[in-house]
């Protein structure tokens, strides 16, 4: 009888087993199969948020954008959102003059300027709805941000660059601006061919009404005696009234469309950045 008992559990213990084994495979496929699906979900931007982790310790001297430009007194925001809750990230100083990203924040392909890419898809900031890959003027070597006034002093921003590619549905870019407390102040805008500069909404300084994409152009911000002045490869192009504080200078890419204006999301611009400076004189 005893032998009896202990076949019959034996047999149980082996049933049991295999159904726990068949199970435990059902729940693993299925585990695997929703990792499958998060990962083709997250497909267009796993490549970058991987790269984010890593990039700084890994890029070398001939690799780093803060090898063209000087860095310094700048902040850059990203057009993705790793650890942010959501919000676009931040990379400051000192993390910033060893920072790349592809693509969004990378030498070009000729390693003379850098790359500057923010799709339609991407992270917005809180006061946009439009993605970008953009510095912002700091201070004090990065740790504080940069506010001026537009009538005292001189305060000059001079960009080297090309704008080399556009959303294909709603075409426009930004690649500089001085900004304020609150709202722009002029933008260097891009739509379709049309180049100039806006402020409150209107084209105040046509820069190049038949630009072409990948030409490669100079231009100069300066802001004095309540007067900002744009001039494009040498000639003022543009010149608005304006007095007000709390001014601070961005250059990079700052895309003007998103998927609601008809685009698809892995659609993007593009500006690739040569040299970049910024002065202050009192």
């Amino acid at each position: 009888m005893r032998r009896r008992k202990t076949a019959t559990l034996a047999i149980a213990l082996t049933v049991l087993a295999i159904i726990g084994f068949a199970f435990f495979n059902l729940l693993s496929d299925n585990v695997l199969n929703k990792l499958d699906e998060a990962t083709a979900r997250s497909s267009q931007f796993s490549k970058p948020l991987n790269a984010l982790k890593s990039s700084g310790p890994q890029a070398t001297a001939q690799q780093l954008p803060g090898n063209i430009l000087d860095l310094s007194n700048w902040k850059l925001t990203l057009p993705i959102s790793v650890s942010n809750n959501g919000a676009p990230e931040e990379i400051t100083q000192p993390q910033l003059a060893n920072f790349s990203i592809s693509p969004f924040f990378q030498l070009n392909g000729q390693g003379n300027g850098v790359q500057f890419e923010a799709p339609v898809g991407g992270t917005t900031t809180s006061n946009s709805d439009f993605p970008r890959s953009e510095l912002r003027e700091m201070t004090n070597n990065g740790t504080a941000a940069a506010s001026w006034s537009s009538n005292k002093g001189v305060n000059s921003m001079s960009i080297q660059e090309a704008i080399t590619h556009l959303p294909s549905v709603r075409p426009q870019l930004v690649a500089g601006q001085i900004h304020g407390p609150k709202n722009y102040v002029i933008l260097i805008r891009l739509n379709g061919s049309e180049l100039f500069v806006e402020a409150n909404g209107k084209n105040v300084g046509t820069l190049d009404n038949n630009y072409k994409l990948g030409t490669i152009f100079t231009v100069n911000v300066s802001a004095s005696s309540g007067i900002i002045q744009v001039a494009y490869n040498g000639t003022t192009k543009a010149k608005y009234s304006n007095t007000g504080s709390g001014y601070y200078f961005k250059a990079g890419c700052y895309t003007q469309s998103n998927p609601t204006k008809g685009d698809s999301s892995n659609d993007y611009g593009q500006v690739i950045i040569y040299k970049l400076g910024v002065s202050h004189t009192t």
